[in-house]
């Protein structure tokens, strides 16, 4: 590869990487908590197809509406699998 190109792609690649730096926002680490949550049950459609999961709406609002506590813990467990 010419050193020009590689040089630019370090470049460019580096600019990428303080830009992502730059703009990241330390609240989206954070867990959900028991209000985010039940806004989702205010928030979700009903009647709406299923996607891979098959997980229906009207189960999430379900499951939200009768242990909000746990449902929040779940979802935080979830989203921290990969942490």
């Amino acid at each position: 590869m010419n050193i020009q190109w590689e040089n630019e792609i370090n470049t460019k690649t580096q600019e990428y990487i303080n830009q992502a730096y730059i703009s990241y926002d330390t609240t989206l680490d954070e867990q959900f908590n028991e209000k985010e949550v039940i806004n989702i049950y205010y928030t979700l459609n009903n009647n709406k197809a299923t996607f891979l999961d098959e997980i229906s709406n009207e189960l999430i609002s379900l499951l939200i509406k009768n242990n909000p506590n746990q449902m929040t813990q779940l979802i935080n467990v979830i989203c921290n699998k990969n942490s």
